[in-house]
């Protein structure tokens, strides 16, 4: 009886021998599959070159006219034919090319294949670092969500944004973000960065960050910077020539030079302090003070400044405190201040909120 028992087809040893065939064949299907598409890659990479090859050639042969015209102007209509007839010799190579790309069935399935597997595993999101390292496909992800507490080895090369959830502690060291990822999110990462943010990343928000700044740890690639429990001191040259810049918290002085000339965007939603003339950039367009409800000083809003929101504000405006170049004023729609129209420009259209 035991005999038979080890000789029936169902066992699990026969169930794990017929699976490991199967494996075996698919993986065999994949490398067929890989070996024909680099023999069409390999073919088209040709067919660029022969394609540059001729583009060059014209570009001699465009030169060459170019060269005889100065010498003579009697030639200038042979050398206009000469153009027109190198430009549909181009053109219709470049309609042969296409069609033989379009007409290629085998990589047109392989097109829509990978166009299909880009739109399942472009934006991920996972709970643990083995989630990540187990998943085939890593090298399609666009968007990485990390919501995880586990040391990030590595990010895969394709991520261009990355986004550390709010279970990531972990300090973070020059070189753990590839600088493929342009836009990053720091939920509640709270470390000192010593330059951990490559200089490929445009696009910067961090919610928990709260340590004094290091000159170049926010790289000079920043477009657009949003800190929400930021309230460290500034000096100059700490934050980089953004075009927006939006602190949510941030409560401290602030002098000219501070923020550099750079900024278009401007926003200071926690800022108790009378502005100093000088202290918001001449390029600024667009300013928003959420709580301030201070005083505000002649010259302290600059002429750049085409869009003005003060949602707190409740004090009197004084002559040459609204700049003549604003378009916008909106203040909070309990402002009980006399308001006198000779104090704000004709062109201001005020708005209440």
């Amino acid at each position: 009886m035991k005999s038979d028992i080890h000789d029936n087809d169902n066992s699990p040893n026969n169930n794990l021998e017929i699976i490991n065939l199967e494996l075996i064949n698919k993986i065999k299907i994949l490398e067929n599959e890989n070996n024909q598409l680099k023999e069409s890659l390999n073919f088209f990479k040709n067919e660029i070159i022969t394609l540059n090859n001729k583009f060059n050639n014209i570009n001699i042969n465009n030169n060459n006219n170019n060269n005889n015209n100065n010498i003579s102007n009697n030639n200038n209509s042979d050398g206009n034919n000469d153009d027109n007839n190198n430009n549909n010799d181009l053109n219709n190579y470049n309609d042969k090319v296409f069609f033989k790309v379009f007409r290629n069935i085998y990589l047109k399935n392989q097109i829509i294949k990978h166009l299909r597997i880009y739109s399942i595993f472009s934006v991920i999101k996972v709970t643990t670092y083995s989630e990540l390292e187990s998943l085939f496909f890593k090298n399609y992800i666009i968007e990485l969500y990390y919501q995880s507490n586990d040391l990030l080895k590595k990010v895969p090369l394709s991520v261009t944004r990355l986004i550390f959830g709010k279970e990531y502690f972990q300090p973070l060291k020059k070189g753990d973000i590839p600088n493929t990822v342009v836009d990053l999110v720091l939920d509640s990462y709270n470390h000192p960065l010593n330059r951990c943010i490559p200089d490929s990343v445009t696009k910067l928000t961090m919610f928990s960050f709260n340590h004094p700044l290091e000159y170049l740890d926010l790289p000079k690639s920043v477009v657009t910077l949003k800190m929400f429990f930021f309230n460290q001191p500034l000096k100059p040259n700490l934050i980089p020539p953004v075009k927006t810049l939006k602190l949510f918290n941030y409560n401290r002085t602030l002098y000219p030079d501070h923020l550099p000339n750079s900024i278009e965007t401007l926003k200071l939603s926690a800022y108790h302090h009378t502005l100093r003339a000088g202290a918001i950039p001449m390029s600024v367009t667009k300013l928003t003070l959420d709580d301030y409800n201070r005083p505000l000083l002649a010259g302290s809003i600059p002429f750049s400044v085409r869009n003005l929101k003060i949602q707190s504000f409740n004090f009197p405006i004084p002559d040459g405190a609204i700049p003549n170049t604003l378009t916008l004023l909106r203040l909070n729609r309990n402002y009980s201040q006399p308001f006198v129209k000779v104090k704000i420009p004709q062109n201001v259209t005020v708005k209440y909120y």
